[in-house]
């Protein structure tokens, strides 16, 4: 687990949980109907693209032996993966995930974006400390969400893409 702290907006600091829990990449997540019907064990994980790349390249020691680091920079910097390998893979995050919420998920138009304007209007970390707008933040106008302005709102549920504006 990874622990920090963020000043909230009275100015006083909060410890707050800072990476992931129960996800494709620190749990395996089995498909329990599956299981229950042919006790078969279907896992829903990073494991499949680990094994993906353990088969792809030529010598998956490179992916496995940490003294090789120098090594695995080079071979992610000198090859792409298809992309229908990728999109293979944030299928199997976005099919869990709809199945754990029961919901459709929203994707992002540019997520990189929607992040930088999230942690920077609504709790000023990417210049420390100021509460800015978004347009500030980014150096050009946001596109509109719906008739709001991402700048204006607050998420309620980043899951599904509700929001709500800011009084």
């Amino acid at each position: 687990f990874e622990f920090g702290y963020v000043t909230d907006k009275s100015g006083k600091e909060k410890l707050i949980y800072m990476d992931e829990v129960g996800t494709p990449d620190s749990s395996r997540i089995w498909d329990g109907p599956a299981y229950r019907s042919s006790g078969k064990v279907i896992e829903n994980s990073k494991e499949g693209f680990r094994q993906l790349l353990l088969k792809h390249f030529p010598d998956p020691d490179i992916l496995l032996n940490k003294d090789r680091m120098g090594e695995r920079k080079k071979l992610a910097t000198d090859n792409l993966l298809p992309q229908s390998v990728l999109m293979e893979v944030s299928k199997t995050y976005t099919d869990i995930a709809e199945k754990i919420t029961g919901q459709k998920l929203r994707l992002s138009e540019n997520p990189r974006d929607e992040i930088i304007t999230i942690l920077d209007v609504q709790f000023g970390l990417i210049r420390k400390g100021t509460k800015r707008g978004a347009e500030e933040a980014l150096g050009r106008q946001l596109p509109a969400l719906g008739d709001l302005e991402l700048a204006e709102l607050t998420a309620i549920s980043p899951v599904d893409g509700r929001y709500r504006k800011n009084t």
